[in-house]
C-alpha cells in the first residue's frame, strides 16, 4: 500500500525539522568566524583595511540566504500546521496538501526556489573574469573556470542552466498561482 499524502507531508515536516535545525547551527557557527577571522584580533591590518565584513558580499549573501531559508521554513510549518490540526478531516488534510496554489504552497514553492538561486550564484563575492572579457559571473562559476584552466566554453552549460532554472521557476509559479482551485486536486 501506498503510503498517503498527509503521512508523506509528516515526513517532509520532520525532514525540514531536522535539517533547518542543522543548517542553523551551521549558520551560527559559519557566521561567527566569518565575523571574527575578518575583523577579530588575530585579523591582519589588511584584513581590516579591506573593509567591514558586514558590507561583504559573502556575508550579505549568507544573511540573505538565511532570510529566505528561515521563510521557506515557516511557511512548511504553518503549512504542516493548517494540515494536520486545522483541516477536520483525513481527506480535507489530503485535499490541502494537494492544493499548491494555496499562498503557504506558493511562499514555500517560491523561497525554495530562491534558496537554490543564491546557493547557486551568489554565495560567494561575484567576480570579473578579467579585463579582456569584461564579464562578471558567479563565483562557484568562477572557481570552475579558474579549475579548467580559464576555458570559457566550460561557463557555456553552468550559466544556460542557472538561467534557466530561473525562469522555469518564474513560469512555474506564475502559473500555479492563476490555475483555478478546482484543477489543482490530484485526482
Amino acid at each position: 500500500m501506498a503510503p498517503s499524502l498527509t503521512s508523506a507531508n509528516l515526513v517532509l515536516f520532520t525532514a525540514a525539522g531536522l535539517f533547518y535545525g542543522m543548517y542553523l547551527v551551521l549558520f551560527f557557527i559559519s557566521t561567527y568566524l566569518l565575523v571574527r577571522r575578518r575583523g577579530g584580533p588575530t585579523a591582519s591590518h589588511e584584513r581590516r583595511k579591506r573593509g567591514s565584513i558586514f558590507t561583504s558580499m559573502l556575508f550579505l549573501s549568507v544573511i540573505l540566504l538565511f532570510v529566505v531559508i528561515t521563510v521557506h521554513w515557516i511557511a512548511t510549518v504553518y503549512r504542516a500546521f493548517i494540515g494536520f490540526v486545522w483541516t477536520p478531516t483525513t481527506s480535507e488534510a489530503e485535499l490541502y496538501f494537494n492544493n499548491l496554489a494555496t499562498p503557504a504552497a506558493v511562499i514555500q514553492d517560491v523561497f525554495l526556489a530562491l534558496s537554490y538561486i543564491i546557493g547557486d550564484s551568489m554565495i560567494v563575492s561575484v567576480h570579473k573574469l578579467g579585463a579582456s572579457a569584461g564579464l562578471k559571473i558567479p563565483s562557484k562559476i568562477y572557481r570552475l573556470w579558474v579549475v579548467w584552466t580559464h576555458n570559457k566554453l566550460v561557463l557555456v552549460v553552468p550559466i544556460i542552466t542557472l538561467t534557466a532554472f530561473t525562469g522555469e521557476r518564474l513560469c512555474h509559479d506564475t502559473a500555479v498561482v492563476k490555475i483555478h482551485p478546482s484543477k489543482l486536486y490530484l485526482q
